[in-house]
């Protein structure tokens, strides 16, 4: 038999390789794609048992205390008899929803999620537009090939998102972990749940009345709830036990939130006097005396703080302070010095938008690694309309679930009037109307919103209503609805 040649064999693979494209291409391409996402999904979901979800959304969903994301993934692993589920929480305060839609590519990529929540545009008012930049005509990207292999191979590249920790519990034993504070801390850093680092702290105390760290702990959640008489006496407790910075440190804000200034100047010239190398209490002697509207001091506080340790926070109050000077230089190099700190400095940003409108798309190309495009055409309620239906569009392309959930007590067709009737039919909508309103007639407002911002936005804007910034008792409505509609969706196999 004649031996096959070298070039005769690269050119059967050139021909196997064009016949294989002409298949995706021409005659099999949504079967074969199909085929390759559960081939993907398996290998992230590890032979389909578990699910991951990633919620984005502004400050009622990034919170203070236990999210609802954190309690959603309790629920669900708690109900869920084989599916094991990650939730995500990729929310940030202040943020509109240009933010939320041009960071989503970049968090699908680190995440890899099956579905995304979002909760997202009480805080538009730009008209400032996300404009992804499409492939080209004739771009590789356009093929299905390519995002056949892209899901097939996906899995080797993703970046990997460590989980905290420990895994989220309703309850520790001691055996699981003997060292209360250092619970107590992970319950409040890496899940927000204040009432459970609230009772790792006391159970410390319990054991050891002579412990200074506890009380500071304590003191410090008491002053969060707003227990200010409370706070003061279990901080200047720990400081007669032993007088550390991190006492006078919350010592100095408590005092700052109770309006008594002149102790908290001093409380936080008591810190410094232990350890004048400690950059976070020059920080808030510059709170409070730009507060004051002491701007001197506080510049120097500020410098003083950054000459130790650059830090984003420092560098936006001194552009603030410059920017109320009239130094706009000065204030706009603190700015952009913030961003290059930390890319998800809102507050930063906003004010660069503000300082040079003329350079708004570079400044948010910076700040947000995408182009805006500004058209008066788009109002805010426009803004956020397009901004849905980008979302849902990039989620589309990636065969990821999109799942759209409203505010508490607003109506639902808010949101879908957003979408056309087509795509309401793939999108999973969620509500918080009926139980917010049902709970409000039994329960004080109080008990489940810590403010009414919400209340005072523009009679016309489209999520103006009887909502503010979520308790953890809200959290945990949310997350209980918001499970339901998602193993009933998923068709899970419940514990019974």
């Amino acid at each position: 038999m004649k031996k096959t040649t070298r070039l005769q064999k690269i050119l059967l693979f050139l021909y196997s390789l064009i016949l294989v494209i002409a298949i995706i291409e021409l005659g099999f391409g949504e079967s074969v794609l199909a085929f390759a996402q559960n081939l993907h999904n398996m290998d992230k979901a590890g032979a389909g048992k578990t699910y991951t979800i990633l919620a984005i959304g502004e400050s009622t969903t990034a919170g203070t205390g236990p999210t609802w994301p954190n309690k959603l993934e309790l629920i669900l692993n708690n109900r869920s008899k084989e599916t094991r589920f990650f939730v995500y929480n990729e929310a940030r305060p202040a943020v509109h929803t240009v933010y939320l839609t041009g960071k989503i590519s970049e968090n699908i990529r680190n995440y890899d999620p099956d579905m995304v929540i979002s909760m997202m545009g009480v805080n538009d008012g730009y008209d400032w537009i996300y404009s992804e930049e499409e492939p080209g005509l004739f771009s590789i990207k356009n093929l299905k090939t390519y995002r056949f292999f892209q899901y097939l191979f996906s899995g080797m590249t993703r970046k990997r998102i460590s989980r905290p920790k420990i895994p989220y519990k309703e309850e520790f034993s001691e055996k699981e972990y003997p060292d209360l504070i250092s619970l107590g801390q992970i319950y409040l850093d890496d899940y927000g749940d204040i009432t459970k680092a609230e009772e790792s702290f006391e159970a410390a105390r319990n054991i050891n009345p002579e412990n200074e760290t506890a009380y500071i702990m304590l003191g410090m959640l008491a002053r969060i709830k707003g227990d200010l008489d409370e706070s003061e006496e279990l901080l200047s407790k720990s400081i007669r036990l032993n007088p550390t910075i991190e006492a006078y440190h919350q010592l100095g804000l408590l005092f700052h939130t109770k309006g008594d200034d002149d102790r908290a100047v001093s409380s936080f010239n008591s810190a410094i006097e232990l350890d004048p190398g400690n950059p976070e209490t020059y920080k808030g002697l510059a709170f409070v005396h730009y507060s004051n509207e002491k701007p001197d001091l506080a510049t120097e506080s500020l410098k003083k703080s950054i000459s130790l340790s650059e830090d984003d926070e420092a560098y936006t109050l001194l552009g603030m302070i410059y920017q109320e000077k009239g130094e706009v230089s000065k204030a706009n190099e603190m700015f952009h010095k913030a961003v290059s700190l930390n890319p998800d400095n809102t507050k930063a940003a906003t004010f660069l938008v503000f300082l040079d409108e003329d350079s708004v798309a570079e400044e948010f190309q910076t700040y947000l690694n995408l182009s805006v495009i500004s058209d008066q055409e788009y109002t805010y309620y426009n803004a956020t309309r397009y901004h849905y239906n980008k979302l849902y569009d990039i989620l589309r392309k990636n065969r990821i679930k999109y799942v759209a959930m409203q505010y508490p007590t607003l109506n639902i067709s808010i949101i879908k009037d957003f979408f056309s009737s087509e795509d309401q039919k793939d999108i999973l909508f969620v509500s918080n109307e009926n139980n917010f309103r049902e709970a409000l007639t039994e329960d004080n407002y109080y008990e489940y919103f810590v403010d009414d911002f919400a209340l005072h936005r523009e009679d016309d804007f489209p999520f103006k209503g009887c909502f503010g910034h979520t308790t953890a008792k809200s959290n945990r409505l949310i997350a209980e609805n918001l499970a339901n509609e998602i193993l009933e969706y998923l068709q899970v196999k419940e514990i019974e």
